[in-house]
């Protein structure tokens, strides 16, 4: 959400859009402000409203970088969409893992809490398949009732994370609470939560794995690599040669591993593998850890992005995907379990954010549609001082549509008139123009 300063900001446009014309008079005035972050805005000449511009450097973005260790490239990243996953007509109140299932071009999500009791948003689904931008196509669940067993709709209660194979014929989840990876075999129809899926299950909690808190899990070169949570570590677990959980050639004894909280993860609950690079993608779910990194698999931090824009809403699984606009593409795609419907069953506020960091392209334009809609809908909110500020073609300048001010009376102070929107996320840079005019 766009911080306060910016909606003062916009205000201040209004204001000074009406102010403008009696301080300078003639036919018609141009209003240009450029901003960086962090500079002081300052009137220079005849209307022109400008800042000294900047670059957003690392140390800029220092105050921003939570734990990181000191010297990490610190980049930005563009939030891209974001999915309310709490509006499908079969909700995911708490998403906590995610992978993208390429031959049917969609994503299968696993929500952790939604069968908690009193179940007021459960219809009996666990597992949400949706396209990239946020259509619900389908539902399976990894849980019927108790107890459970090791059929293909019933073996977790708690499906953690989420990965899949590249050959597409295996499916992992994670269980935080039994500390399990379970690798669901598609079966000779190679189609997903079909009666002909077979469930293979490992206890990793105790020895010796020793894996206290396995949250989300990531696939890549026959290994998992999982993410341990509150316990800040990140597993590796070989599944040898046939990438398949109980093949007779697994990890067998302590697991690889590295720490995550030296690296400014302290809770690291999302993981996903960087075909492209061979690189781990991770994030933490604790507040101040609003970044995202990039790792090698063997635990070195080459880089982080910053997610501060996402606020401190609790951050989950993650993995990596064509983009929704631009398939040639990929994003990062985060869930985001909200409040947790451990602690407030009645909190439905699932979330996925899809994340670009191949150096986004920061937009100048900093609203939606300026005023083409024809009215104020694309706006947050508005004061028309009972409509002395409105949309009217007569007021537009290029297109169709302008914003007409009327003032009335000589009295002070001006009535209070604005429009906020708190679309802008992370701008590094961003540039308004407004023209002006004054009628007799």
């Amino acid at each position: 959400m766009v911080n306060q300063s910016k909606i003062q900001l916009l205000r201040l446009f209004i204001i000074t859009s009406l102010i403008l014309p009696a301080i300078f008079p003639g036919s018609a005035l141009a209003l240009t402000q450029d901003f960086s972050t962090g500079t002081k805005a300052v009137l220079r000449g005849r209307a022109v409203l400008r800042a000294p511009q900047k670059r957003r450097s690392i140390e800029r973005l220092a105050p921003l970088a939570g734990n990181l260790p000191s010297g990490t490239p610190f980049l930005p990243s563009l939030l891209v969409n974001t999915v309310d996953t709490s509006i499908w007509n079969h909700p995911s109140t708490d998403p906590a893992g995610i992978a993208y299932w390429s031959p049917t071009g969609k994503f299968l999500i696993s929500d952790t809490e939604i069968e908690e009791v009193p179940q007021p948003f459960w219809d009996g689904f666990n597992v949400f398949q949706s396209t990239l931008t946020g259509s619900l196509s389908g539902n399976c669940t990894t849980f019927t009732n108790f107890p459970l067993t090791l059929t293909y709709n019933n073996f977790t209660d708690e499906p953690a994370g989420i990965t899949i194979k590249p050959d597409h014929t295996h499916i992992f989840f994670s269980d935080d609470t039994l500390k399990k990876i379970f690798d669901v075999s598609l079966g000779s129809d190679n189609t997903y939560c079909t009666s002909d899926d077979t469930v293979t299950s490992l206890a990793i909690g105790g020895a010796p794995y020793n894996v206290s808190d396995p949250e989300d899990i990531a696939y890549g070169q026959n290994k998992l690599y999982i993410a341990g949570g509150q316990g800040g570590q990140i597993y590796e677990f070989d599944l040898g040669a046939n990438g398949v959980l109980g093949g007779g050639d697994d990890s067998s004894g302590t697991l690889p591993h590295f720490a995550t909280a030296p690296l400014g993860f302290s809770d690291v609950e999302g993981i996903a593998y960087n075909d492209t690079d061979g690189t781990l993608y991770i994030v933490s779910t604790t507040d101040s850890d609003t970044y995202l990194g990039e790792t090698t698999t063997s635990g070195t931090l080459l880089r982080a992005y910053d997610l501060s824009y996402l606020g401190h809403v609790r951050r989950s699984g993650l993995t990596v995907a064509p983009s929704s606009t631009d398939p040639s593409s990929n994003n990062i795609y985060i869930v985001s379990r909200g409040v947790d419907n451990a602690n407030d069953p009645n909190n439905n506020d699932g979330k996925i954010w899809e994340i670009d960091i191949s150096n986004p392209s920061m937009p100048d334009l900093i609203f939606k549609d300026g005023f083409e809609s024809g009215n104020f809908s694309a706006w947050t909110s508005s004061n028309t001082n009972s409509g002395n500020l409105s949309i009217s073609p007569s007021a537009a300048l290029f297109d169709v549509y302008g914003m007409r001010a009327v003032l009335t009376g000589t009295g002070s102070p001006i009535p209070g008139m604005d429009v906020t929107d708190d679309r802008p996320t992370l701008e590094t840079h961003y540039r308004a123009r407004f023209t002006l005019t004054r009628t007799r």
